[in-house]
């Protein structure tokens, strides 16, 4: 606990939210900043060939991202809960006591939603713009086609270096500092402000989906998100979430590594691919039991607390 009075301590939950826009825009740009001046202080780094020409490098890119990653993610909840709360930790539920049996669900519910996450992708991909935006489709697909080239670009690097700056840079901090600022910050924002758990999860996870700026993988990642939202809520740990997260992550850039290494024949991203309804309902009816599971844990953990 801070002795010190937070300077926007107890102003309303409104203001709290256009601060954390704020802080949120103020990171982007502390990111950018700090990552040229890494490229001017380092040339070497920025791919500049002998000849003076600039060329593509694996090492800028990675710069960018998890410079832009610690920007947007990271620096804006800590800076938030220290101007508006006078316990840092407890605001982000980073101490909050929790049943790490709750994480054995919530784990697996990453998982067995992979046919469901498939089928869900594909319905999302279906969708066709009225003629009217055909500009704004065409602006969404390539949008789409420079994530996948540039993520691509990252996770066939087959090398141990690139697995560990890959686990780093699309499983750990992502799992850490996306799950900070939606469960941790905006979540209960949004909660307060709608006054229902349920549409405060459920906005949440829209505003994470919207923030990848990948409309053809939308309603997915929304859907992840309603899951981590609910098992933050059921925990009251950002533990949990954190975990889920990375366990998703990690899995991916590992079978990505063993892919590339010509060790199995697909990553995991095609997992569960077939669009057989059986194993899409026995995807949902998994996600359904795993929810339930954890909520039954978290009420068990109540009582015992209590």
């Amino acid at each position: 606990m801070r002795k010190v009075r937070p300077v926007f301590y107890g102003q309303p939950v409104s203001f709290q939210l256009f601060a954390f826009i704020f802080l949120l825009l103020m990171g982007v740009l502390i990111g950018l900043l700090v990552s040229m001046g890494l490229l001017a202080i380092f040339p070497e780094l920025s791919g500049v060939s002998s000849d003076g020409s600039m060329t593509h490098s694996v090492h800028t890119m990675r710069i960018l991202q998890i410079t832009s990653q610690i920007g947007l993610f990271i620096l804006p909840p800590l800076a938030f809960v220290w101007l508006f709360y006078p316990d840092n930790k407890q605001a982000l539920r980073w101490e909050h006591p929790f049943t790490y049996k709750i994480l054995i669900p919530g784990i697996l519910l990453m998982f067995v939603a992979l046919p469901l996450i498939h089928r869900l992708n594909e319905i999302n991909q279906s969708i066709r713009f009225p003629e009217s935006l055909q500009t704004l489709e065409l602006w969404f697909q390539q949008l789409e086609e420079q994530a996948k080239q540039m993520t691509e670009l990252f996770l066939l690097d087959a090398s141990t270096n690139g697995l560990i700056m890959n686990l780093l840079m699309i499983a750990l901090i992502p799992a850490i500092g996306e799950e900070l600022v939606f469960r941790s910050v905006l979540q209960p924002i949004f909660i307060k402000i709608f006054k229902s758990a349920h549409w405060g999860i459920i906005i949440t996870a829209l505003v994470f989906s919207l923030m990848h700026f990948q409309f053809y993988g939308l309603i997915a990642r929304m859907l992840l998100g309603v899951f981590l939202g609910y098992f933050f809520y059921w925990s009251k740990s950002v533990f949990i979430p954190i975990l889920m997260h990375l366990a998703n992550n990690a899995a991916a850039v590992i079978s990505y590594f063993l892919y590339a290494k010509g060790w199995i024949n697909i990553p995991m991203e095609e997992v569960g691919t077939a669009t057989n309804p059986v194993f899409v309902t026995l995807s949902v009816i998994a996600c359904l039991f795993m929810g339930w599971i954890g909520l039954k844990i978290s009420k068990q953990h109540e009582i015992k607390r209590g």
